[in-house]
């Protein structure tokens, strides 16, 4: 254990004689030590009373933490009414999303206005004490004001003047007023927000949809004021900023629903228009329809008759034509062909009386076929004239059927326009019932969202506001 400890030197010397070994053992340590232990107790005081020094000059700080439970409202659930807008599903760039919009500016200076940060020193730079430069400080200015000279700063960009733009009206620059909408928004309070936003942080729990606000003052109840507005101003602007998109979402519906009201209007009125239009030019549909149907029936009766008449007239003629006129007059049951076939019987005994009586070539039986030829020829004229009437029947009945015919392809014409313009009525009809269904639709809609958007409900909930730390 006591084993000398051998030191070489790491300086090379030429000469191999010169060369020596330094060896140190273990007494030959502590009584170095020991010459030196007044210098190291106080280097080792002079430490700590700096450390102390140092600990005792920074001022102690609190943190007060406040939870918050995301997805309550529109990020994770959807109401009805809402049904038309997509739902935002939460992930963890939504999460990300909401955590930036926790600590920004414009979320920032609400808190600011409200706890009246900008009159308190610890978050206004203006007010704090200024301090004699160090000699860090110094070096930095200095430092600063070398490279200044080595590198010029670049000219500042002039800006035209209201005058000479458009003939001296007023306006600014575009591009400048772009720059500078930061500074609009937050005026004097930047550098108040700064300081806040340094003291506020945000973090998520774990894979959760819980945040934790963190906030740190000097002052225990500061932080916890801090936190806690944080926390409430973000409810708000969820609140406002649901509210703001009901109203659109309202305001859209009402022009909406103005719109479908109009085109229901204009589509009711076309189609009232076309229906009195054609119940005034036309009958209706069963005037049309029982017409049809005694125009069917005249029309049947009449070529059947006009059959009948055509099928008499040509077998009268083909007897005629095959076993004379008697023959054709004896189908016949008209008076003047029966009483002229009566005198024809009369005849016809009277003859044969005679012949018996008198003999064949007698005066009085050549007087009495004279009368019987004459009665056949009245006989044969009487057929004939039959004949011609059945034939001025049958072309009657043929006039009458093609009359019949026409009223009914007229009737057939005017029903197929009627049903032309029925099928016309039906489609005006159903664009107007599709439209009064759509407007029904988004004024329900209309109505619902008129009423939900005064519900006051914000997308996050508070779990824990916080509490004023016991210890910094």
């Amino acid at each position: 254990m006591n084993e000398p400890l051998v030191l070489r030197s790491t300086i090379q010397d030429t000469d191999p004689a010169t060369k020596q070994t330094v060896t140190l053992d273990l007494n030959d340590i502590i009584g170095v030590l020991r010459r030196r232990l007044i210098l190291i107790l106080a280097t080792t005081i002079l430490a700590a009373a700096y450390a102390a020094y140092v600990v005792l000059q920074i001022t102690p700080e609190y943190e007060a933490r406040s939870q918050l439970a995301l997805g309550d409202g529109g990020l994770a659930s959807q109401d009805t009414s809402f049904s038309l807008v997509e739902a935002q599903a939460i992930s963890s760039s939504v999460i990300e999303g909401e955590m930036a919009v926790m600590r920004s500016r414009a979320l920032l200076v609400r808190v600011v206005r409200q706890l009246e940060l900008d009159k308190d020193p610890e978050f206004n730079p203006a007010l704090r004490p200024k301090e004699e430069p160090g000699i860090i400080d110094v070096i930095t200015d200095m430092a600063r004001n070398v490279v200044r000279m080595v590198i010029p700063a670049p000219e500042a960009p002039q800006r035209i003047s209201d005058d000479t733009e458009e003939g001296g009206a007023e306006g600014g620059d575009p591009i400048a007023e772009a720059a500078g909408a930061r500074d609009n928004l937050l005026g004097e309070l930047g550098p108040v927000t700064g300081e806040l936003r340094n003291a506020v942080r945000v973090r998520q729990q774990g894979n959760s949809f819980v945040i934790s606000l963190t906030a740190t003052s000097q002052s225990p109840q500061k932080a916890a004021a801090i936190a806690n507005s944080l926390t409430d101003e973000y409810s708000r602007f969820l609140v406002d900023k649901r509210f703001a998109a009901a109203q659109r979402f309202t305001r859209w519906l009402e022009g909406r629903v103005e719109e479908l009201a109009a085109r229901l209007e204009t589509s009711e009125r076309e189609a009232l228009a076309f229906r009195a239009k054609i119940e005034a030019n036309a009958d209706s549909s069963l005037r049309l329809e029982q017409q049809m149907r005694e125009l069917t029936t005249k029309l049947v009766n009449a070529r059947s008759e006009l059959a009948e008449a055509e099928a008499n007239a040509n077998k009268l003629v083909e007897i005629r034509e095959r076993d004379g006129a008697l023959a054709a007059a004896a189908t016949l049951s008209e008076p003047t062909i029966l009483a002229y076939q009566t005198d024809l019987v009369d005849l016809r005994r009277d003859e044969a009386n005679a012949a018996i009586r008198f003999g064949d070539d007698a005066v009085q039986v050549a007087s009495i076929r004279r009368s019987m030829d004459k009665i056949e020829e009245a006989l044969s004229a009487e057929v004939g004239r039959t004949i011609q009437q059945l034939n001025n029947t049958a072309e009657v009945r043929s006039n009458v059927v093609e009359a019949l015919e026409t009223q009914l392809r007229g009737l057939e014409g005017t029903i197929l326009i009627r049903s032309n313009e029925q099928i016309r009525l039906s489609q005006l009809q159903r664009v107007a019932d599709a439209n009064r269904r759509v407007y029904e639709d988004f004024l329900g809609r209309f109505k619902e969202t008129s009423e939900i958007q005064n519900l006051q409900r914000s997308d996050a909930d508070v779990i824990s506001y916080a509490s004023p730390p016991s210890s910094p």
